[in-house]
């Protein structure tokens, strides 16, 4: 089996996780099912340095401005020379291109019969150019599936929903749960310490408003907002917490390297989220997989995963938020049960072996049909 991921990110120094997650799969297919697998990238973003640090096989797309047209060719040539079994696409604005390419260049090479996959990690509700001719749709959520189908024929025959996986760390659960536990990135940081990990575009200002409320009955904790993002929106997200007279409740860490995430989130009493329009939540997966409960408020694709287990859901807005931090953190027997909940709700649903054989399975049934 031959699969060809196209990943076109419009983000050249910062990788997702939908990016990740796409490596991991890869990753999986390899080395589980004996698959060769390719990517076709933007050229200059990390997922290409990624992916080709893995071992893959990356073809660099001119996928911008002057260098779109060039890119156009340059993906019908990646047909030719891997001649993919699969093509899957991982964003909605690349659908109706690859379709396009796809048939032109198998109108030259009567062999080449791919299957085309969509797959769709964010929230949209526009119209797709050839949805309907697209072997199969893959939602990560009920949530997004939801969202295109408003103006694209979405159906059960032609989608499915797989999540999104995650690696589950080997983590001595009593230990990470003694709130007096050495930190292994947060050095010298004492209990509580809340985190909320994601690129700095997912309202993470709004902790601010959380901590004032949190002030109100604890004296002492921190919250660390882990990940980069524009300097523009680093800075003025520091102006604040700075203006709030919040500076030494706050840590902030910037971009990280992906290898840390597992201290990071070990290091973490209580995850937080303060964004209402998550498509799914990956960061969530990983901070249950690390016996990390998650607050988060109940909106968008990750209520599908918090309402398993692990998690407090709260409507409302920064007080609601800081009521279920607050709850977590006073109360040791509630926080110990929310965290093995929510490891084995990841355990259960979101093992990434578990989900990399869907779509392995995804892609065994498409390839005994006819191609697209």
């Amino acid at each position: 089996m031959k699969v060809l991921y196209v990943a076109n990110t419009s983000s050249f120094n910062t990788m997702g996780g939908i990016e990740y997650h796409l490596l991991d799969v890869a990753r999986y297919l390899s080395s589980n099912h004996g698959a060769s697998v390719s990517f076709a990238v933007r050229e200059g973003t990390l997922i290409a340095e990624k992916a080709k640090e893995a071992g893959f096989n990356v073809y660099p797309l001119k996928w911008t401005g002057a260098g779109k047209t060039i890119g156009f060719y340059q993906l019908i040539r990646v047909f030719r020379e891997f001649m993919p079994d699969i093509i899957s696409v991982n964003r909605e604005r690349d659908i109706g291109r690859c379709y396009l390419l796809s048939k032109i260049y198998g109108a030259y090479d009567r062999e080449f019969k791919p299957k085309i996959v969509g797959v769709y990690h964010v929230f949209a509700d526009r119209k797709i150019p050839f949805f309907e001719k697209v072997g199969k749709h893959i939602f990560v959520s009920e949530y997004i599936k939801e969202g295109l189908s408003r103006k694209n024929p979405v159906t059960n025959e032609n989608s499915i929903v797989i999540p999104n996986g995650v690696h589950l760390p080997e983590i001595n659960h009593e230990l990470k749960l003694n709130p007096k536990r050495e930190r292994k990135f947060f050095k010298g940081i004492h209990y509580p310490i809340i985190g909320m990990v994601g690129e700095l575009r997912k309202n993470q200002e709004e902790l601010v408003e959380v901590a004032k409320h949190l002030l109100r009955k604890l004296d002492k904790f921190k919250i660390a907002i882990v990940g980069g993002g524009s300097e523009q929106i680093a800075l003025k997200l520091k102006e604040k917490i700075a203006h709030a007279g919040l500076k030494e409740h706050f840590i902030l860490t910037g971009k990280v390297e992906r290898t840390l995430i597992n201290d990071i989130f070990f290091d973490l009493d209580i995850s937080v989220s303060t964004f209402r329009n998550e498509g799914f939540g990956i960061v969530h997966l990983e901070s249950m997989a690390s016996y990390t409960p998650v607050v988060a408020y109940k909106a968008g694709g990750q209520v599908e995963v918090l309402e398993k287990g692990g998690s407090i859901l709260v409507e409302g807005g920064p007080r609601e938020l800081a009521e279920g931090i607050y709850s977590l953190i006073t109360n040791q027997t509630l926080r110990t049960s929310k965290a093995i909940e929510g490891r084995k709700v990841v355990e259960k649903f979101y093992d990434l072996e578990k989900i990399g054989e869907q779509h392995f399975n995804l892609y065994q049934s498409l390839l005994k049909g006819d191609g697209v």
